[in-house]
Parts: C-alpha cells; sequence; structure tokens
C-alpha cells in the first residue's frame, strides 16, 4: 500500500500548480510549496504499477489467473516468481513524461456520472510505427484523491488492440481483440485477480 501512496503523492506533488491553466475543469488540491508546472508533469504510470506488484508481493498473496479463449475459460493460481513475466505487458513501454511528452497530449476533466475525475492522454498527431501504445486513462476518486482504475489501449503491426485495464489494489485484465466486418471481436481475455472481495 505504501508504494500506491507513494506513487500518487509524487504525482500529486509534481502534477499541480498555481499556474495551472484555466481551461482545465479540475485541479487537484496541492500544498503550497508545490511550484511544477501541470504541463510538464504526467502521471507516472508505469512506476505506480510497479508499487502495485510491489505490493502484492509483499502481502505475499497468489493471484488467480482466469484465461478465456474460443469459448473456454481456465484459471490457475500465480507464483510470485510467475509475476514479473504475467504483469510485463502492463510495464512496456514505459509511461512517464520524459517518453511521452512530446507526443501525447494530457486533458482532465470531472465525469460526475461515475463520480472520478480523468486524466486521458491521446496522441498530438499521427505516431510513429515503432510506438504500439495509443492512449491511457487515469482514473482518480474525487472524494479520496486516490487512483482507482488505469486504462490504455495498444494496437500491434497486425492490427490487432491489448486493451489493458488495472483495477487498483484488486486486479487486471489484458483483452485481445480484432476487429471484422466494422465490429470490435474479442480473440482472448486475462484476468488477474488478488482481490476477491471487489
Amino acid at each position: 500500500m505504501k508504494y500506491t501512496i507513494l506513487a500518487f503523492c509524487i504525482w500529486v506533488l509534481s502534477s499541480c500548480s498555481g499556474n495551472a491553466k484555466k481551461s482545465e475543469p479540475v485541479a487537484m488540491p496541492a500544498p503550497a510549496e508545490a511550484t511544477i508546472d501541470t504541463a510538464e508533469n504526467y502521471f507516472p504510470v508505469t512506476t505506480y504499477i510497479k508499487g502495485q506488484i510491489a505490493e502484492i508481493r509483499e502481502r505475499g498473496l497468489n493471484p488467480l489467473m482466469i484465461v478465456t479463449e474460443n469459448g473456454r475459460s481456465d484459471s490457475t493460481w500465480l507464483r510470485v516468481e510467475d509475476l514479473q513475466t504475467q504483469f510485463a505487458p502492463f510495464l512496456t513501454p514505459v509511461i512517464d513524461t520524459a517518453n511521452f511528452k512530446s507526443l501525447f497530449k494530457e486533458s482532465k476533466f470531472e465525469d460526475q456520472s461515475i463520480n472520478t475525475y480523468t486524466w486521458s492522454y491521446e496522441p498530438y498527431n499521427t505516431l510513429p510505427d515503432s510506438i504500439s501504445l495509443k492512449r491511457w486513462d487515469v482514473y482518480v476518486n474525487p472524494e479520496t484523491s486516490k487512483v482507482t482504475r488505469v486504462y490504455w489501449m495498444k494496437e500491434n503491426d497486425n492490427k490487432t488492440q491489448e486493451q489493458l485495464i488495472w483495477n487498483s489494489g484488486a486486479s487486471c485484465k489484458i483483452i485481445q481483440l480484432h476487429e471484422q466486418n466494422g465490429n470490435a471481436v474479442v480473440d482472448k481475455e486475462i484476468i488477474i485477480k488478488w482481490d476477491f472481495n471487489e
């Protein structure tokens, strides 16, 4: 848990400023000493996910992995030594300001229908072919100021997509899909759960 709180606190401190643009409808409350310009810092998604994985290890949890493919589902318990391999898709590319500032724009808004602040990141223009990441979103509970979910979408060379959803402190999901006749067809779904009360 301490890694989760640390990652969020670092992000809040570095992303808030009295110089934030008025056109942005949402601004997280910031301590008076926070002076770094909002436009210079993105939420460190990869650092946050690594903290979540470290928390699973520290708690000694064995997540349940459920794989659904071709209409069949199989489940297995993950060992601690398997976590790095299973969570690898969530760790590349490294999502932070340094890597994507010049390629992705940040927008912020409050979605009252789901009671959340959303930070969305979309490309300014057409991305280089070497970049599979196409967009990502960070969802924050306005009452607790805690990250509740991270979503991002990748597109592979063969035009198949991966949608990755991380539910903070509870589970994650990878959905692999392709387009067929204008419709999205799910090829494979992987769910990894470590909180069975959600």
